[in-house]
């Protein structure tokens, strides 16, 4: 029976949440596969750890290096710029009118 690890992370190092820590785990936990938050139509995953230059991109990369892996892209399309922009406004709108 397969032993499966379910890591969260965050997309920035913020404190205890670090590329060394992220790859620390990586190395203890030995995954065989690793399925990315990336666009499933990515047609190699190792092109999309290398476009992304977040956290998690820097810790595979990292042990990628020393360790064959699998990844496996799993999300859905990237929603366009403008559905970004709009996020982004209706997220500033909300948080000027909040109570602070």
């Amino acid at each position: 029976m397969a032993t499966i690890f379910l890591v969260c992370t965050v997309h920035e190092e913020s404190g205890s949440a670090s590329v060394n820590q992220l790859h620390a785990i990586l190395g203890a936990i030995h995954p065989e596969v690793v399925f990315l938050e990336v666009p499933s139509e990515t047609v190699e995953s190792k092109i999309a750890v290398d476009m992304n230059n977040n956290l998690e991109s820097k810790a595979l990369s990292l042990f990628q290096a020393d360790h064959n892996i699998k990844l496996v892209p799993v999300d859905l399309p990237t929603p366009s710029r403008e559905f970004f922009e709009n996020y982004a406004r209706v997220h500033k709108e909300v948080e000027e009118k909040s109570i602070k």
